[in-house]
């Protein structure tokens, strides 16, 4: 099986991208999962419905979607909603992320966490987080 170089990443014909929606897609299955775990620990402190839907992190309890991320980032290349879409995390060599990156990625994500939006104008759909953790988000790895 012919392993995955940087070169070949950077050939747009060689990967195939996940993008904005298939990634808002993933993270959506994600929100769901972590804020379950979170109302399994703190119950209505994180997700009221008395007057609505009402979910809220702070604190302590924005552990959870960070560790959520970081460990399945770490332990899967992926996090449960990405592998759900078939979509896995890869370094610029195509194989499966290292620690340092799944930190980088995870505190440039938290912190900001607009640089999402940065996927809408890359030819390789990557977010500042893939960026900075020289990472990408490819289908069917």
């Amino acid at each position: 099986m012919k392993e995955e170089t940087l070169d070949n990443i950077n050939n747009k014909d060689s990967m195939n991208y996940a993008g904005f929606g298939e990634r808002l897609v993933a993270y959506l299955i994600d929100a769901a999962i972590f804020t379950f775990l979170a109302w399994l620990i703190w119950g209505k402190e994180v997700v009221n419905m008395d007057n609505g839907f009402h979910v809220q992190f702070n604190n302590e309890k924005l552990l959870v979607p960070f560790a959520y991320f970081l460990l399945s980032w770490i332990i899967l290349s992926s996090s449960i909603g990405k592998l759900i879409l078939g979509l896995k995390i890869v370094d610029a060599d195509g194989k499966k992320i290292d620690f340092i990156a799944a930190i980088v990625r995870s505190l440039i994500y938290f912190i900001l966490f607009i640089g999402c939006w940065f996927i809408l104008g890359d030819d390789q759909k990557r977010a500042l987080h893939d960026r900075v953790a020289k990472t990408f988000v490819v289908k069917g790895r």
